[in-house]
């Protein structure tokens, strides 16, 4: 079962899969690194790690298959499939919202136990326009999360115990910086993340509504896109506020569909009945 907070990520779908581990970096299948996983969208490559929660989508997760079709990956192979717009619309829409005040856990480091504020949004919905002839399917998520990072300069005398040092340890090396007169920040400070992800799908109906024959040509077009902003990344009891990062990744792609029915047969049947019979 994955939490609201983390649906819609690939990794965390993958470790509710027998066999599954989580590692730095990553998910690992058989001892293989995470490099040696593969993610696709429509069967074609995919570099995104989370994709909106409510986009409607079928993700499918393999870590051994002895189809020779299917390769580029030695670990897990996470497939996911972007359905088209269903005749019958649908909207959804969910609100996460995470407060320290109802956690329990220490606060020494990044980690399971460190207490964070989040907000969540996401949105996602399908259904067809223009007289039912273009299907689409859409999703948008975007979300904050901030926590207070505790540095070797502003860890109180429990923070280095949880941190697996001892505080006479760190008590000697801040009084030999002070001796030398290295000067420490013990200003509070805040590791934080903002992100915004959107996936969308519109196609040409699959069939002609009105006389409800296939469509001898079909074609689709699959556009996504991610930011995702962090700063004061990679700060614990154990550094100083000078290891904190600040980065950015952005992520986008388009996939283009098309399909043609190069021969199309109709069979045709009929039925004969005769009747014979005598009158007397």
């Amino acid at each position: 079962m994955i939490s609201p907070g983390l649906a819609g990520n690939l990794e965390a779908a993958a470790l509710t899969v027998p066999g599954v581990n989580q590692v730095a970096g990553g998910i690992s299948v058989l001892g293989m690194g995470p490099g040696a996983n593969a993610s696709t969208l429509n069967g074609m490559a995919f570099t995104g790690a989370s994709l909106p929660r409510d986009v409607r989508l079928t993700t499918r997760i393999a870590t051994s298959t002895y189809d020779p079709s299917r390769g580029g990956f030695a670990g897990a192979q996470t497939s996911v499939e972007l359905d088209q717009g269903d005749l019958f619309s649908q909207r959804a829409a969910h609100i996460t919202v995470d407060n320290p005040s109802l956690q329990y856990g220490g606060v020494a480091g990044p980690g399971p136990n460190q207490r964070f504020r989040n907000l969540q949004f996401s949105t996602g919905g399908d259904g067809v326009i223009n007289q039912d002839r273009i299907p689409f399917n859409y999703g948008l998520q975007t979300g904050v999360r901030s926590a207070d990072q505790v540095s070797f300069e502003s860890a109180s005398t429990r923070d280095p115990l949880d941190a697996g040092i001892s505080s006479e340890s760190a008590t000697r090396l801040l009084q030999a910086l002070a001796s030398r007169a290295i000067s420490l920040d013990r200003s509070p400070l805040s590791a934080s993340s903002q992100n915004v992800s959107f996936i969308g799908r519109v196609d040409q109906a699959p069939y002609d509504w009105t006389t409800f024959k296939p469509a001898k040509t079909s074609w689709g077009l699959v556009g996504f896109g991610s930011v995702d902003n962090n700063s004061n990344s990679g700060v614990s009891a154990l550094s100083t506020t000078t290891s904190g990062r600040e980065f950015r990744t952005m992520r986008g792609g388009i996939q283009g569909l098309y399909s043609s029915i190069i021969y199309y047969h109709h069979a045709k049947s009929s039925r004969r009945t005769e009747k014979r019979g005598q009158h007397r």
